[in-house]
């Protein structure tokens, strides 16, 4: 309801985490301590309610596969290709990516 000037003003109120989480990279050694630390603070706060989507190189690995038998939703995809990365961060609220000095040539 506004006030006598306006302004609706809403309840400050803690919102639930309900958004989709991308670890990029999560197979490898910083991305799957990221990922088991989300999974852990999932389950410990049961208002949480998000969900953690990885986005790996070959979906096929045991260790993507035991990430997906965790409940994490895999994604196939390279950080270093564009559509792949716009993929995985279509709908995600939230990004996980480590970057490395890379050093591109000019023309290629």
């Amino acid at each position: 309801m506004p006030g006598a000037n306006g302004i609706v003003r809403k309840k400050n109120r803690r919102k639930k985490n309900n958004g989709t989480i991308l670890v990029v990279g999560a197979t490898g050694n910083q991305g799957r301590a990221i990922v088991d630390a989300l999974l852990r603070a999932r389950d410990r706060d049961m208002r949480s309610r998000f969900k953690i989507r990885a986005m790996v190189r070959d979906p096929t690995t045991m260790k993507a596969r035991e990430l997906k038998e965790r409940g994490v939703h895999i994604v196939k995809g390279d950080m270093m290709d564009e559509k792949d990365m716009r993929r995985a961060v279509r709908g995600v609220s939230s990004v996980f990516l480590i970057t490395l000095e890379y050093s591109f040539k000019a023309g290629g």
